[in-house]
């Protein structure tokens, strides 16, 4: 079962049909040649779609006529083409800007796997800055969109909505990436700090059954800061961090920075 979206300035259609063979035309029922199409209506069918660099700018330009679902197979259809060598880099980076600024933030951020993947291992290593920088172009500003500090929270929703929920996560996701991934330094350096503060860094008197400052970072950002203190502060963070680690009798507080000590790319 293949349904087909189609539009045509502000009219659209959707047409249906069983495909049974290996091959097969769907005719639309659109009185002309439709506008954009998006093979796969409300993301309902078990399969990727591939167009062709028209096809996906026409898709894009009228990404917000998209439902969450139909954009969600579409950030996936298109990074499926990508890997597969049916687009090319430049056709590819075109279309992810726009999915970058998409309402949803499952397919905001969806980009950020791409390059994150292209960046580590397709591009030679002269463009790691340039993707990079990239990320950074495409996610401060929706970080921005949250308020001037980014390591403090908005007043929370009382009561706590899905869209509520969502948008946190899509926060703290955005911290992450910005942080960890596209090296914002800036944004790198607050969090090791307030890492710093959180594992109570050149506090001697820290010592056995160690507890960690919980007023330096939120829960939500304490695993990433962690991550942050190991990249931005090495060695003498590390150390302390190992030490904190085997003196809390936290199991969660043990295993974030039993994972952020992994997280160092530095040989030292």
């Amino acid at each position: 079962p293949v349904c087909i979206r189609h539009g045509s300035g502000e009219t659209t259609g959707r047409d249906c049909a069983l495909v049974t063979t290996s091959t097969a035309r769907i005719p639309l029922t659109a009185t002309a040649c439709p506008d954009w199409v998006m093979p796969n209506a409300d993301g309902a069918g078990y399969f990727r779609f591939a167009l062709d660099a028209a096809g996906w700018r026409a898709l894009e330009a009228n990404f917000d006529r998209l439902n969450e679902l139909e954009a969600l197979a579409a950030a996936d259809s298109l990074s499926a083409a990508y890997q597969a060598n049916r687009l090319s880099t430049d056709e590819f980076l075109a279309v992810i800007g726009t999915l970058a600024q998409s309402r949803y933030p499952q397919v905001a951020l969806a980009p950020s796997r791409d390059l994150i993947r292209l960046r580590d291992y397709v591009a030679p290593a002269s463009a790691r800055e340039d993707l990079n920088a990239r990320m950074r172009a495409l996610y401060q500003p929706r970080l921005a969109a949250f308020g001037p500090d980014p390591l403090k929270a908005p007043p929370a929703v009382i009561p706590e909505t899905a869209e509520a929920v969502d948008n946190a996560l899509f926060r703290t996701n955005l911290i992450r990436v910005l942080a960890l991934e596209a090296e914002d330094l800036k944004l790198r350096g607050a969090l090791a700090e307030a890492a710093a503060r959180y594992i109570r860094l050149g506090d001697k008197s820290a010592g056995q059954a160690f507890t960690p400052d919980e007023t330096a970072v939120e829960p939500a950002l304490r695993e990433t800061a962690l991550r942050a203190g190991v990249q931005h502060l090495g060695a003498p963070f590390a150390e302390t961090l190992i030490a904190r680690m085997l003196a809390s009798n936290d199991i969660l507080f043990r295993s974030q920075a039993a994972l952020a000590l992994g997280t160092t790319d530095d040989p030292a």
